[in-house]
């Protein structure tokens, strides 16, 4: 896994880049999460 930022629009993103061999999948957390809202699923998904 790698973090990253975009700054785009006057908006500074963070991302979390989990390699794989398969197309990439976007996944959005709600108001009150954060970027390891999904660490879970990841795990499960290796």
């Amino acid at each position: 896994m790698t973090s990253h930022f975009l700054q785009t629009n006057g908006i500074r993103l963070h991302y979390l880049d989990h390699a794989g061999p398969e197309p990439p999948l976007v996944l959005l957390h709600g108001l009150t999460g954060n970027a390891h809202a999904f660490d879970g699923l990841i795990q499960a998904a290796e």
